[in-house]
């Protein structure tokens, strides 16, 4: 089995099959592992391939939540907070209006209306000059 890093992850050869070091590391501790099933690097770092250092998840939504909880947690000290989606500054989930992968303040939603409506209303102002 010979590695080379593609997107910083470390690629083997298994059985004839370009397959991620990674994947097969935890595969030797779990056996096969489900096709929606992803690895996570708990440190972020593709290349770390060290068995305390891995998280099976079960789904990609879940993998992506556990990269949404460290990122809030490395930027704002708080894992359960969201990023406004309009003033892009994290706050506590109970400050903001929350729609699937969506936060937002109520006055950051107004503030970005506004500046909407007045955008278009310049856009498409009738010139006065015949």
């Amino acid at each position: 089995m010979s590695g080379w890093m593609d997107q910083g992850y470390r690629r083997m050869w298994d059985n004839g099959r370009q397959t991620m070091e990674h994947r097969l590391m935890v595969m030797a501790v779990f056996g096969p592992l489900p096709p929606q099933a992803e690895v996570h690097h708990a440190d972020l770092n593709r290349s770390h391939n060290e068995n305390n250092n891995f998280v099976l998840c079960d789904s990609k939504s879940y993998h992506s939540l556990l990269h949404q909880r460290t990122h809030a947690y490395r930027t704002c000290g708080h894992a359960s907070w969201r990023k406004c989606t309009f003033c892009q500054q994290y706050d506590d989930p109970v400050n903001l209006y929350i729609l699937t992968n969506q936060a937002w303040h109520r006055h950051c939603k107004r503030i970005d209306h506004n500046e909407r409506q007045r955008a278009y209303r310049r856009r498409n102002r009738v010139s006065s000059t015949p």
